[in-house]
């Protein structure tokens, strides 16, 4: 999945409540949000949904790379026995199918990225609003996200996955 947007939201995240953190009182938590995504039961199944219509992209691409990987020996085993004029339209044609092979992958990752942007708002959503609830509830001034399990927070900061995973009913 895409790490980097997990991680603005988890930074966004920071961002917002950090500014409550200033008091002398503050009580801050944290989370592992990427844990608590995967554990979320739609989401495995959006991954796996999300990765066959990512496959179907890589799929074609792979199709089309061999055709012009074939074109391309084609055209050298051949080109020596070609008239210029024969050569240079094999050129344009093989320079052609290049430029839509790249064509087809720059359209193919916008479509995979928007694709997974669409389909991870929901979750991201949930997560944040259930963070800020349980924060709420717990007297949280502030939330940290320990991403990939490294601990970026001080010692005396608070766990409160438990009470997240309780709030999303998550086992």
């Amino acid at each position: 999945m895409n790490v980097l947007k997990i991680a603005i939201a988890g930074a966004f995240l920071m961002l917002v409540v950090s500014f409550a953190a200033a008091a002398q009182d503050a009580k801050p938590g944290y989370i592992y949000f990427s844990k608590i995504l995967e554990q979320m039961p739609k989401y495995t199944k959006m991954t796996k949904d999300f990765e066959a219509y990512k496959k179907t992209f890589d799929d074609m691409y792979q199709n089309l790379k061999s055709e012009y990987d074939s074109s391309v020996k084609d055209f050298e085993a051949k080109q020596s026995k070609m008239t210029d004029k024969v050569r240079k339209q094999s050129e344009a044609a093989l320079a052609d199918f290049k430029d839509r092979l790249e064509d087809y992958q720059n359209q193919a990752k916008e479509k995979v990225d928007k694709k997974r942007d669409e389909q991870m708002a929901p979750f991201l959503d949930e997560i944040i609003t259930a963070v800020l609830a349980v924060a709420k509830e717990k007297g949280y001034t502030y939330v940290l996200d320990s991403w990939k399990g490294v601990t970026i927070v001080p010692a005396n900061v608070d766990d409160f996955m438990a009470a997240l995973k309780l709030k999303l009913r998550l086992k």
